[in-house]
């Protein structure tokens, strides 16, 4: 419940579309995209959407579900791996988006068992040439430790089968707010690491878009249940000592390693 779905719809659009959303992708040629969505019912989907027209490049796919024919994961994973390839031939997609491995892959916490299936969809996006991206839940985890890779089921296996692996984190600084960290990146520069994780807020836009909104970047630390309130309380004087010396909140916030919008809580006495 980190809003896992709501960033991938948010990514959906945004490369249907060729348009940035919410601060965080550049704008480009529009692809067409199939969203596999095994999370949301019609009605939760409808409720979080009703207001806002997606792209016509984007496909919404409805999944069939087990059927009397299918008794186990392994036969119900096939089928399902089937009718993403067939889909994604008829349709001439170049970005698939399935959501989430858990529903798809009932083992997904074994690595074995994950490890096939990402096999399977890491052959088949090469062969034909797409993007995937696979949404996958974590196990019930400590906030008090930064996010890494052992907090994503069958994480030592998975991580063999992918470019690129982030995460989000909620975080204590208030019941909207999130942080998305970089775990894995092979061919690309990790950015966003613990130093440096991407703040965000999830709300609607005012295309009534329901999507995580950009903030600030800062140490994940700022984040977590690690920071304790005597760490807190001198984070508060120092901001505090630096505003009355007439320092701008940006300038604190630098000199101090926190975003902006923590200065503020804390001078507002909300942090």
């Amino acid at each position: 419940n980190v809003g896992k779905s709501i960033l991938a719809v948010q990514i959906a659009q945004a490369i249907a579309s060729g348009r940035n959303i919410g601060g965080f992708f550049v704008s480009g040629k529009p692809q067409p995209v199939l969203y596999y969505d095994f999370e949301l019912s019609d009605r939760q989907f409808y409720t979080r959407y009703k207001d806002f027209e997606f792209s016509p490049n984007l496909s919404f796919a409805i999944p069939k579900y087990l059927s009397d024919e299918v008794k186990t994961f392994a036969q119900f994973e096939k089928e399902r791996l089937t009718e993403i390839q067939v889909a994604v031939k008829d349709g001439g997609f170049k970005v698939v988006i399935i959501d989430n491995l858990t529903w798809i892959n009932g083992d997904s916490e074994k690595g074995n068992v994950s490890a096939k299936f990402m096999q399977e969809i890491q052959g088949f996006a090469r062969k034909n040439n797409i993007s995937v991206l696979v949404i996958a839940h974590t196990p019930k985890r400590n906030n008090i430790q930064p996010l890494n890779i052992n907090d994503l089921f069958g994480s030592s296996m998975l991580a063999n089968f992918v470019d690129s692996m982030c995460a989000i984190g909620e975080s204590t600084n208030g019941h909207d707010i999130r942080y998305i960290k970089q775990i894995k990146v092979r061919i690309a520069q990790k950015i966003y690491h613990y130093g440096n994780v991407q703040g965000c807020k999830i709300g609607k836009n005012e295309a009534g878009f329901l999507s995580f909104i950009k903030l600030e970047t800062e140490n994940e630390s700022l984040h977590l249940k690690m920071i304790n309130q005597e760490k807190r309380d001198e984070l508060k004087d120092k901001a505090k000592e630096m505003k009355a010396k007439g320092m701008s909140l940006r300038v604190i916030a630098e000199k101090l390693g926190v975003s902006h919008t923590t200065i503020s809580k804390y001078l507002e006495g909300d942090g």
